[in-house]
């Protein structure tokens, strides 16, 4: 009875309060540029103050999605009379975050870099092993005679001066840090010669992606770069010339040496945490046969980096381009049930929050539903998909968008999307590959509908120089890509949900 009602209140709300004219109804199905520009340059605009969770930006964000849903005939869901869904968030700070050893106090991104996120953690280590430049092969081994396992190791980057044999170990940090990790240290410690120009050499987007995703590894062991000038304060004070020394002294002959040092030092790690409030915005639209193997779920974040040192990331592809497909298929999902066709099944539309701040918003979407009891058939995550990378930039190709799934379980998923793909997309699915070294499976929302073994395709158009700058401007997405991406995108849903 209840999905009676629902169903009456729908086409009730449509006929009283969107009547549409002749033509609108007549282009339904037709993805709309006009309508995907409005959505980006609106939210890319200053007003949003790059919208960043837990920001004024993100709270006028979500009023306007809230607004977008009612306006298109998008109901809030069945439990709630409202859009938004609040969550608790830490908002934590990189650019506040600091180093203490031994009462001295250094400083991020000068003195030190720290791949993990630690919040006010204290490391108090009683000994430290130095392994030489932290290399371990057949010929040559920095960890030979000692147990690392549960230790603090503490090694010099780079390799040996006179060993032109071990070259590769200079510059692919896998052979490093895959090594590394078999060991299973409590934490490493990597002297670098300089923390700037590390720092600097990640400033390309995707180097910064992959080395901080290789860094964090598959236990999340911390991983510590420290300057030349830091790393005497780890050892006693009669002894902070030994760690040069010893350097040299590698360098020269072409051999580990390897020592375990005493040491008092004490590791603490602070960056000023906030309490604050995330929000996802939820539509909703009910289908004939509500529970129908289970509901549709279309996704996309919303919130962006804010305003660093007083410049704006507008965040135009990630992910207002995201948000504006997500709508459009919604809009098109709205002139369908004025056609006098219904969903099938229930679908769900979420703009989710707190995506850069860890997919936060996701998860707690997942898990503290304001409706109990939901079962989800299929999620279709879209994120960053206005845009083109290098390496179709190189081949002069735009008309291309990847799919990233569980090949393993979900390739009837791409199959479909074959079928249904009458603009000659190139379907990319390179990204599905788990050792690929960005892991974009585990790096945005879809991850969590995964976890929870809910089907899933990520939609993308790939990482370019502008991502996570402030030129990251709307006058740069593709609309013409954009749109046959969407219109593939909708098809799609629409094969699942009518």
């Amino acid at each position: 009875m209840r999905a009676i009602l629902l169903v009456i209140i729908i086409l009730g709300s449509f006929c009283a309060s969107f009547a549409q004219s002749k033509i609108e109804l007549e282009n339904s199905g037709i993805i709309s540029i006009e309508a995907l520009k409005s959505v980006v340059d609106t939210l890319s605009s200053p007003f949003f103050e790059g919208r960043s969770a837990g920001t004024l930006g993100e709270i006028r964000s979500a009023d306007y999605l809230s607004e977008k849903f009612k306006s298109l005939g998008i109901f809030p869901t069945p439990c709630n009379s409202h859009y938004i869904q609040e969550f608790p968030l830490k908002n934590r700070s990189g650019y506040s975050k600091h180093v203490t050893v031994n009462q001295r106090r250094f400083l991020f991104g000068t003195d030190y870099f720290y791949v993990e996120t630690a919040n006010d953690t204290l490391f108090k280590p009683d000994s430290l092993i130095f392994a030489g430049y932290g290399i371990q092969t057949e010929q040559y081994d920095d960890f030979e005679g000692h147990d690392v396992s549960g230790k603090f190791i503490i090694f010099f980057n780079g390799t040996p001066s006179g060993r032109r044999d071990l070259n590769e170990w200079n510059y692919n940090w896998k052979l490093k840090f895959r090594s590394i990790y078999k060991l299973k240290p409590a934490a490493v410690v990597i002297i670098s010669e300089n923390i700037s120009a590390l720092r600097d050499s990640l400033s390309s987007p995707i180097k910064s992606f992959e080395f901080i995703n290789l860094c964090k590894g598959p236990a999340s062991i911390p991983v510590l770069f420290v300057s030349e000038e830091m790393s005497p304060f780890f050892l006693p004070e009669a002894e902070q010339s030994k760690l040069m020394s010893t350097k040299k002294r590698i360098d020269r002959g072409g051999k580990p040496s390897a020592f375990v040092f005493r040491t008092d030092a004490e590791l603490f790690f602070s960056s000023n945490t906030r309490e604050l409030t995330g929000m996802n915005v939820i539509g909703f639209l009910p289908g004939a046969k509500r529970k129908h193997k289970g509901a549709l779920i279309i996704s996309a974040h919303y919130d962006h980096l804010g305003i660093r040192k007083e410049e704006l990331y507008p965040g135009a592809d990630d992910n207002a381009s995201g948000v504006s497909v997500m709508l459009e298929i919604a809009r098109q999902f709205s002139l369908s049930i004025q056609n006098g066709e219904l969903p099938l099944r229930d679908i769900y539309f979420l703009a989710s929050g707190a995506e850069e701040k860890g997919l936060q918003g996701a998860d707690y979407f997942l898990n503290y539903s304001t409706c109990s009891n939901i079962e989800y058939s299929t999620n279709l995550n879209i994120d960053m998909i206005g845009r083109t990378d290098a390496s179709y930039d190189s081949l002069g190709l735009s008309n291309y968008l990847y799919i990233i799934t569980d090949t393993t379980k979900y390739v009837e998923l791409i199959l479909q999307n074959e079928k249904l793909n009458s603009d000659s997309l190139r379907l990319d699915l390179k990204y599905c590959n788990p050792l690929h070294p960005l892991n974009l499976m585990r790096r945005n929302d879809q991850f969590h509908f995964l976890e929870k073994g809910i089907p899933s395709l990520f939609y993308f158009s790939g990482i370019h120089d502008d991502y996570h700058r402030p030129e990251d401007t709307s006058d740069k997405i593709m609309y013409e890509p954009l749109k046959n991406r969407a219109s593939l995108i909708f098809r799609f849903a629409r094969s699942l949900a009518f």
